[in-house]
């Protein structure tokens, strides 16, 4: 333990205080407190321990230790969600397609990050990404068909826009659609691939890189899959 180890007690606003010297192995000691000044502050000496003895010190570790969580190899390699890299990776806006090899009213599903989703250019154009499965009777969006800038289920019919709101349910009560809404991903097409963004919460700025967008300066190769995981990916690349 350091010589000069101990602690200073400040009382309230004022400044009176109280140096308590430590040595090394003491666990406790008795202080008669005073001011700045040597002046008596009227309190009665009493016991004090020290928090930074070497035994409390050992103890404090002990516990500290006992409540961090411990970092695993999946921590860093697993992107599923709730998973700590996944909570990181969300962070984040994607590249999750070539937008040449999405066409006019086509949708297909896709798997990011270990959850899938539905992913359809809408007539006008315009990308979008919703839930994977239907909330009526979970079928797959994408086996369905685009009608304008929304998709409708192949199953019972139910129509969904490109926010995730059900417009339109053959069979129901026409206020019920109003009351039925899935999760929609902001999403954006640039430099030739279509972003999306899987985080909780508003989306960060979306990043533009401007000497990308100059002709010639970026050729978007075709997808390739590789077998293994993003964190092995990145080691090599």
């Amino acid at each position: 333990m350091p010589a000069n180890a101990g602690i200073q007690v400040r009382f309230g606003s004022s400044s009176k205080t109280a140096w308590i010297p430590a040595s090394a192995g003491m666990t406790e000691t008795t202080v008669d407190f005073q001011s700045t000044n040597s002046e008596p502050l009227g309190l009665e000496p009493r016991v004090v321990q020290f928090a930074n003895s070497e035994k409390n010190m050992a103890s404090a570790k002990r516990k500290n230790s006992g409540s961090r969580k411990r970092l695993r190899y999946q921590d860093l390699v697993s992107t599923r969600p709730g998973s700590l890299a996944g909570k990181f990776m969300r962070r984040f806006w994607h590249p999750i397609h070539r937008a040449e090899e999405l066409g006019t009213g086509q949708a297909k599903p896709i798997e990011i990050m270990s959850e899938r989703f539905t992913l359809y250019r809408g007539e006008s154009g315009t990308p979008h990404v919703i839930d994977f499965r239907c909330p009526h009777r979970g079928a797959q969006l994408s086996a369905g068909w685009v009608e304008g800038d929304s998709i409708r289920c192949v199953y019972h019919g139910w129509r969904f826009n490109g926010a995730g709101q059900c417009t339109e349910q053959p069979a129901e009560e026409k206020s019920f659609a109003a009351k039925i809404r899935i999760k929609n991903y902001p999403t954006r097409e640039y430099l030739g691939l279509i972003f999306a963004y899987f985080g909780a919460g508003e989306a960060p700025p979306f990043p533009h890189y401007r000497h990308m967008e100059e002709a010639g300066v970026l050729e978007v190769l075709s997808t390739e899959v590789w077998p293994c995981n993003f964190f092995q990916r990145i080691d090599n690349n």
